[in-house]
């Protein structure tokens, strides 16, 4: 094939979305993988007193993911690979707030063209705790009163990009929400 056919199914390329213009001209194309789960793990104690009692459950929640990053194109290439996690804060009744961004990281490869690297990435544990609590009174008319106190947060995703010269060229979350360009700008993530 001579060269102009090349830039042409390279240009082709970039305009249907498939590798970014600037990777493009270096022939640069990757995707990413991930496989991995949020971990969870769950306490429960209870306290009983002569005029109270108590409950609490905690639960910590991280995830553990293997990222595998692809060089699919036949040149040698510099890829960066960056993570992102991200959390919704509980009030004290439990229900979750606006998402934020948890965490963050980034690891730049080698890749031979046509070849993989897995790439291990962990989250911080976040945790979120529940107590109930009661009392009662030792008088014949007896009241009791309660009350519910929540705390802490819980991840509500992550996205994983896959960047060559600075330009994203494949992205993962499973979340299709967070792997859109507006996404990015409401969590201030750098895209272009």
């Amino acid at each position: 094939m001579k060269k102009t056919g090349i830039r042409v199914l390279l240009l082709l390329a970039v305009l249907m979305g498939g590798i970014s213009s600037e990777a493009a001209t270096k022939g640069l194309a990757g995707r990413i993988s991930v496989s991995g789960n949020l971990e969870k793990d769950r306490n429960s104690s209870k306290e009983e007193g002569e005029k109270s009692s108590s409950r609490s459950k905690t639960e910590t929640q991280f995830y553990d993911l293997k990222v595998t990053a692809a060089n699919t194109g036949k040149t040698e290439g510099t890829f960066d690979v960056e993570w992102y996690f991200f959390k919704r804060p509980l009030d004290n009744k439990g229900k979750k707030g606006d998402t934020v961004l948890a965490g963050q990281g980034k690891k730049t490869i080698q890749l031979k063209g046509m070849k993989r690297q897995v790439i291990p990435v962990q989250s911080e544990v976040l945790s979120w705790s529940e107590t109930k609590s009661s009392k009662s009174s030792s008088k014949k008319n007896s009241s009791s009163s309660s009350k519910k106190t929540i705390s802490g947060a819980v991840y509500g995703g992550y996205l994983v990009l896959l960047k060559a010269d600075g330009e994203i060229i494949s992205r993962y979350s499973p979340d299709n929400k967070m792997k859109s360009d507006d996404w990015l700008r409401e969590m201030s993530i750098p895209f272009q």
